[in-house]
């Protein structure tokens, strides 16, 4: 069985001039996904479970192959000392072996939402909106949009058919930021059936990803 560190709260104090805790570009507060609501420098703890930035990255032991201990996460303390964008960086550890792996987690990037108003610029796409007719609205959407009309830049991606299918980067294994949605236009322009097409970058390998969901 894994073994497991009881949960402590750090508390860092300077004992060295040069010893900042805080930051002056980065606007901090509380980190309102962290479950326990620390603010951003002051997330540390030994023990527990790990807050995870992204997804749970529970490493395996390369020499038994069992899950390894966590041990400690180390949040980014200032401006000069920060975990690939007020990231966070994890220890576990395995007992058995005595392995030890490190690894860091940076913030997952999001952009503001925008809702898209589609306005056409010549007869040809006045026609096109014309010739959909009377169009229902998605009761599922959050936003309540009407069908051909859930476009979107930023904020979280309405999902259509499946709940999560946020891409990884394939570079460096990060998630990818959420850069906006496209809905069909109408009957005779859709993606599938009614599809909606999703586009994602990672802005530490400057790489793209689109997904497309359809009924």
């Amino acid at each position: 069985m894994r073994k497991r560190i009881p949960r402590f709260e750090v508390i860092l104090v300077p004992a060295e001039e040069g010893a900042i805790i805080g930051f002056k570009e980065f606007k901090g507060g509380v980190d309102e996904s962290d479950p326990y609501r620390r603010e951003y420098g002051k997330r540390h703890q030994i023990g527990g479970k790990p807050y995870w930035l992204q997804k749970d990255e529970t490493p395996s032991c390369p020499k038994c192959g069992r899950a390894m201990t966590f041990v400690a996460q180390i949040d980014s303390l200032n401006d000069s000392v920060m975990f690939k964008d007020m990231g966070m960086l994890y220890v576990f550890y395995c007992f058995l072996c005595h392995e030890a792996k490190a690894f860091s987690q940076r913030m997952v990037y999001r952009l503001p939402c925008f809702r898209v108003l589609l306005e056409p610029i010549d007869e040809e796409g006045r026609r096109l909106l014309e010739r959909r007719g009377k169009i229902e609205v998605d009761e599922k959407d959050p936003l309540k949009r009407r069908f051909y009309e859930r476009h979107q830049i930023g904020g979280k991606p309405y999902w259509i058919v499946k709940e999560e299918e946020t891409p990884i980067c394939s570079r460096c294994g990060q998630v990818m930021t959420f850069l906006a949605q496209f809905d069909s236009l109408s009957p005779e322009i859709s993606f599938g059936e009614n599809g909606v097409v999703y586009v994602f970058y990672c802005y530490d390998c400057f790489e793209g990803k689109v997904i497309t969901q359809c009924y």
